[in-house]
């Protein structure tokens, strides 16, 4: 929304910081629509329990095992569902809720599960659905297939660096 506003800003008489010609013609419309109807998806999954349900469902089994093996079943479960929600603020709004309430039951901290959910919610890296590489996508520079390869590679590590990550910097700190 700040966004937004931010960018009508540019168009008010007297600024005139953009041509709205200009706009029309360099904007990949396309991967706006694909954020608008993503982050009215995840509203949607949330307020209808789905998401409770996804959780429960695919990381159910979680129950009772190491919080270290939690953490990177739920960074592993966070890369590949963003194939399905690729807008980073839907996907947040879908599995945060979700597996807070998970964690609780489980008895562990929320924290420790939440954060890899966050870190690894900003890490697109098996297809371009996201934002930015959606914007780079539709220059023709790269073929949506050639970003999978190095993204699992890529994604893999990230679990791995993260999981090290939260349990270094938040263990002092009694999660």
């Amino acid at each position: 929304m700040t966004s937004f506003f931010s960018g009508v800003l540019f168009f008010l008489p007297g600024i005139n910081i953009n041509d709205a010609s200009v706009l029309q013609k360099d904007v990949d419309w396309n991967v706006l629509m694909l954020n608008v109807c993503s982050a009215g998806l995840g509203a949607g999954v949330l307020q209808t329990g789905a998401a409770a349900w996804l959780a429960n469902g695919v990381l159910g089994g979680l129950n009772g095992m190491n919080p270290i093996v939690i953490m990177i079943a739920i960074s592993l479960f966070t890369v590949f569902i963003h194939l399905v929600c690729p807008v980073n603020t839907a996907l947040v709004s879908i599995l945060v809720p979700a597996i807070a309430v998970m964690s609780t039951t489980m008895g562990i901290s929320p924290a420790l599960v939440v954060l890899p959910v966050a870190f690894t919610t900003s890490c697109a890296m098996l297809f371009p659905l996201d934002t930015v590489p959606a914007l780079t996508l539709s220059t023709g520079y790269y073929k949506m297939t050639e970003m999978f390869k190095p993204g699992v590679v890529i994604s893999l590590a990230w679990v791995a660096v993260q999981t090290i990550v939260v349990l270094v910097l938040f263990k002092p700190l009694g999660f």
